[in-house]
C-alpha cells in the first residue's frame, strides 16, 4: 500500500513539472521578418539618446507639427502675393478699350472696341478708383461714336452707389458730356437715398455727414426736371430725404441756410404725409410684423437695395418715416435752448412745426392722437429696426 502511494506521489510531481514548462514557439520566417521591422523602428526613435519613448512620440509629432505651419505660412505668402483677379482684369481690359479706341491694333488684330467694353469694365470695377477712370473713359467712348444706353446707366449707378456716390451727381449735372440718363424716379430716389444718408468714407453716416453733403443731395434733386421727373418737392420720398438732409446739417452743424431751407419744407411735407398722396403709399407699422411684410422679407430687400439693386415700396416707407422722425427731432432741438423754450424765436417758427410733425408721424405709424411719446418712440422703433 505504501509502495503504491509512492508511486502516485512520483507521478504527481512529473505531471507538475511538465505543466510548469513553458511551452516554445518557433517563429516563422514572415513572423521575424515583423519583429525585425518592429525593432528596428524602436531603435530609430532610440538613437537620438531617448530613454522613454513616450517623449519621442511627441518629438515626432511636433516636427510634423513644424512642417504643416511651414507649409501654411508659404501658402499664405503665396496668396498675399498673388495680383487680386479683379485688378488684373480690369487693367487687361481698360487697356484694351483705350488702345482701340486710339485705333491701335491689340493681340488679337482688333481696331474697333468691342460693344460690351462698358460693361466688361464695370464687372471687374470694384474700387473708386477704378470706377473713376471708367467715368474719365466715357466721354472719350462717346466722341468715337459709341452710345451709352440704359444697360449701361443701371450697372454704373449700381457701382456707383456701392463706391462713390458722388460721382452720380458731377455725370448728371453734365448731360452733353457723358449722355447718361436717370432711367426713372425709383432710381433717381434710390440715388438720393445714398447721398443723404451714406457714406463710403465713414461706417456711421451722422458722423461724416457735413453741410457740402447737404449742398450735394440738394443739388442733385434740382435735377429732376431735365431728366423728365417730377420736382423733387412734389415726390413724397424725395421730399422727405430732402428735408431729412437739411435736418440732419442744421442738427449737427448750425447752418443757418439748412434751418431755413428745412422750414420751407415742412409745409409740403406735412401736407403729403397728411393727404396720403404719392407713389409711396404708407404702410401701418403692425403689417411689418407679419406675413409677406415680416422682418425677414424686409431684411432681405433692405439687402438687396445696399448691394445696388432697386428697392420697394415697403422700403422707400421707411425712408419716408426715417426722415420724419429726423425732422421732428431736429424742429425740438432747435425749439429749445438749455430744455426750455428759445426766448429768440417765435414758436410758430419751431415748436409748432414739431407738434404738426409729430401728428403727422403718429397718424403715419397708425398711432391714435394724444398717445404717449414713449409709445411713439416704440412704434418708429419697430418700424425702422431694419432699415
Amino acid at each position: 500500500m505504501s509502495k503504491l502511494w509512492r508511486q502516485a506521489q512520483a507521478l504527481q510531481r512529473r505531471r507538475v513539472l511538465v505543466i510548469g514548462v513553458p511551452r516554445s514557439f518557433h517563429p516563422s520566417p514572415s513572423a521575424r521578418k515583423t519583429k525585425s521591422r518592429k525593432r528596428t523602428d524602436v531603435d530609430e526613435y532610440e538613437e537620438d539618446g531617448e530613454a522613454d519613448e513616450l517623449f519621442s512620440i511627441k518629438n515626432v509629432g511636433s516636427s510634423s507639427q513644424n512642417g504643416t505651419l511651414a507649409e501654411t505660412s508659404d501658402a499664405k505668402e503665396q496668396s498675399t502675393t498673388r495680383p487680386d483677379p479683379f485688378i488684373v482684369e480690369f487693367n487687361s481690359a481698360f487697356e484694351t478699350v483705350t488702345g482701340r479706341l486710339k485705333g491701335c491694333k491689340d493681340g488679337d488684330g482688333e481696331v474697333e472696341p468691342r460693344a460690351n467694353s462698358i460693361m466688361s469694365l464695370l464687372h471687374w470695377t470694384k474700387a473708386t478708383d477704378q470706377l473713376s477712370r471708367v467715368k474719365d473713359l466715357i466721354p472719350t467712348w462717346r466722341n468715337a461714336g459709341r452710345p451709352i444706353d440704359t444697360t449701361v446707366s443701371e450697372n454704373f449707378i449700381d457701382r456707383a452707389l456701392l463706391l462713390e456716390p458722388r460721382l452720380l451727381v458731377d455725370i448728371f449735372a453734365d448731360r452733353p458730356k457723358y449722355g447718361m440718363d436717370i432711367p426713372d424716379l425709383p432710381t433717381a430716389r434710390r440715388i438720393l437715398y445714398k447721398l443723404v444718408v451714406s457714406s463710403p468714407l465713414n461706417s456711421s453716416p451722422e458722423a461724416s455727414f457735413t453741410t457740402d453733403a447737404a449742398r450735394v443731395a440738394a443739388s442733385f434733386a434740382a435735377l429732376y426736371p431735365v431728366y423728365g421727373l417730377p420736382p423733387a418737392t412734389q415726390d413724397l420720398t424725395s421730399l422727405a430725404l430732402l428735408a431729412r438732409a437739411c435736418a440732419r446739417d442744421a442738427m449737427q452743424t448750425g447752418n443757418a441756410d439748412s434751418k431755413d431751407a428745412l422750414l420751407s419744407l415742412i409745409p409740403s411735407l406735412i401736407s403729403k404725409l397728411s393727404s396720403r398722396t404719392g407713389s409711396t403709399e404708407p404702410l401701418n407699422v403692425d403689417d411689418t410684423e407679419s406675413g409677406v411684410h415680416g422682418p425677414q422679407t424686409l431684411a432681405a430687400v433692405a439687402s438687396q437695395r445696399r448691394a445696388g439693386y432697386t428697392q420697394t415700396s415697403e422700403v422707400e416707407w421707411k425712408w419716408v418715416t426715417m426722415s420724419v422722425w429726423d425732422v421732428k427731432c431736429a424742429l425740438r432741438r432747435l425749439s429749445l435752448q438749455n430744455g426750455k423754450p428759445r426766448e429768440d424765436a417765435p414758436p410758430d417758427v419751431y415748436w409748432d412745426p414739431w407738434q404738426k410733425i409729430t401728428r403727422a408721424l403718429q397718424k403715419r405709424v397708425g398711432l391714435p392722437e394724444g398717445q404717449d411719446f414713449k409709445e411713439l418712440n416704440r412704434k418708429v422703433g419697430s418700424a425702422l429696426a431694419l432699415l
